[in-house]
């Protein structure tokens, strides 16, 4: 589904952010990239969504060369790729699901079927009845959700979201994290950038890490270790 294939890019002050990585992520995967400030996560998001454009090497995205996209696909592409912003990204003066309905029409949602898919999204991210509410109204977790439902309101299938626990404490941090994991059981790929030790303490998912634009760890989570621990909470839960 993903892929990147010996990808650097520089700055045009010199600084080079991300140094001749390579890995692949497939469909339905979950995966957080670590690394401190600077290390090069928030510019993969970016070259995912072509905001910006490797200095060397190949990314493809759902059978899409983006060394070779022409101009007009650019919405097509970013319509795959739901952005969760790490300063939320709301409209301040339009409602939670005012900011979702602006999305929906975006991506050329049916206009008939939006407020039904509104309505459907808050409820998925535990927003419920506060749809009428502005983003300065919500507390900081509240509006983490509304930037998660607005980006995957109209159901891409990869989600990338750039320190979504940031600014918040452990126990909203921890709730954000169980959104972000519900929608990948449902089938959405998932992908977390963040320097969040909690987060990454919990061992779920695939996880790699950078530093100083370098890839150091790649670690993939098998299939068969996600089998096991399933086997072991079912029995768990028999055992009650």
């Amino acid at each position: 589904m993903i892929d990147f294939i010996h990808v650097s890019k520089s700055f045009p002050n010199g600084d080079v952010v991300l140094d001749d990585i390579d890995f692949s992520i497939s469909p339905g995967e979950f995966v957080i990239i670590t690394g401190k400030s600077g290390a090069g996560k928030t510019t993969i998001g970016r070259l995912l969504i072509h905001d910006l454009v490797p200095d060397k090497g190949k990314i493809v995205v759902e059978g899409m060369d983006l060394g070779k996209i022409k101009s007009q696909n650019i919405p097509v592409l970013r319509r795959k790729i739901g952005f969760a912003f790490q300063d939320f990204r709301v409209i301040p003066d339009k409602t939670v699901g005012e900011n979702i309905v602006v999305a929906l029409e975006i991506a050329g949602y049916d206009s008939k079927k939006i407020p039904e898919k509104v309505k459907h999204t808050l409820n998925m991210v535990g927003l419920s009845g506060k749809e009428k509410l502005f983003p300065g109204q919500l507390s900081g977790g509240e509006l983490q959700r509304a930037s998660i439902a607005r980006a995957i309101a109209a159901e891409p299938p990869i989600l990338f979201a750039d320190e979504p626990t940031g600014n918040l404490d452990k126990e909203t941090s921890l709730e954000i994290f169980k959104l972000l994991q519900k929608i990948n059981s449902d089938g959405t790929t998932v992908i977390i950038a963040t320097h969040d030790v909690t987060l990454i303490s919990l061992n779920i998912g695939s996880h790699i890490h950078l530093e100083k634009g370098k890839i150091v760890k790649i670690e993939k989570r098998s299939e068969e270790k996600s089998e096991e621990k399933e086997d072991k909470e079912e029995k768990k839960e028999a055992n009650k």
